[in-house]
């Protein structure tokens, strides 16, 4: 995999933007948020990302500007996508999808890789559409709150709420909302629920230990849910420990979590 996140200041302008390229296996295990651990396939793609997000600040902490993306995605033919295709799987052919939309975002964070005080915000609406070449018709709404609270002596609570919904018909399955991986929901495989919308709260608490290093304890809870059937069961949880050993001024942390 390649991944270049690119990230420029031109007095109030802000460029954001995310490019990369993925050969990767992965796992597909099913749509809703009541599928068993045993029920799932796997899957070899390639699969290309572009996203620029020009933003301009119109305030100290407030920006606002347009987002564009575009997806690419291939799966290699086998006899598992075949059958998923056969069972109404969307996704299983290649697809290019693009589109178009717009940001809004608050920060007022001390830091970007280890902040201790402050609130970060961001909400994005892109919109996809067939008349403008893109092979899928859909919307998605994407929102993520942050505080950091500091207590005392470089004790910090951190909590994080985020949302991410789609709508709209033949959504590929890798388009959908979900969570898990290294940041959201850490203890869930990435891709393991995915629907229509994704639900989290996280929060983390975080303590010194000595000199560069630290601690922290967190916990998040979370759900995927369908527009046409919003049915609820037993959210999924998720906690921890982890340390966390500071490199340089910047606060860049090698991180480790259990």
């Amino acid at each position: 995999a390649i991944n270049v996140y690119p990230k420029f200041y031109f007095g109030r302008w802000y460029l954001y933007a995310n490019a990369s390229y993925k050969h990767k296996t992965d796992i597909f295990y099913g749509i809703g948020n009541q599928i068993p651990d045993d029920k799932y396939v796997g899957y070899l793609s390639d699969v290309f990302l572009l996203n620029v997000q020009p933003q301009y600040f119109f305030h100290k902490h407030w920006s606002a500007g347009v987002a564009l993306s575009m997806h690419y995605e291939k799966l290699q033919k086998s006899m598992i996508v075949d059958s998923l295709s056969k069972s109404g799987v969307n996704g299983c052919s290649p697809y290019f999808a693009w589109s178009i939309g717009a940001v809004v975002s608050y920060d007022s964070r001390d830091n970007l890789f280890y902040p201790q005080k402050g609130m970060f915000f961001k909400t994005l609406l892109t919109y996809s559409e067939p008349y403008f070449g893109s092979a899928v018709r859909m919307g998605r709404l994407t929102s993520e709150f942050r505080h950091f609270v500091p207590i005392r002596d470089e004790f910090v609570f951190a909590w994080q709420a985020s949302a991410d919904m789609v709508w709209g018909k033949f959504v590929p399955f890798q388009l959908l909302p979900t969570f898990g991986g290294c940041d959201l929901m850490r203890g869930f495989r990435h891709g393991r629920w995915r629907d229509d919308v994704a639900l989290a709260l996280q929060a983390e608490f975080r303590m010194p230990i000595y000199w560069r290093l630290k601690a922290a304890v967190f916990g998040s809870v979370g759900d995927v849910y369908n527009w046409n059937d919003w049915h609820f069961v037993m959210p999924k949880f998720s906690y921890g420990v982890g340390l966390r050993l500071r490199f340089n001024k910047a606060k860049v942390n090698l991180r480790f979590d259990i």
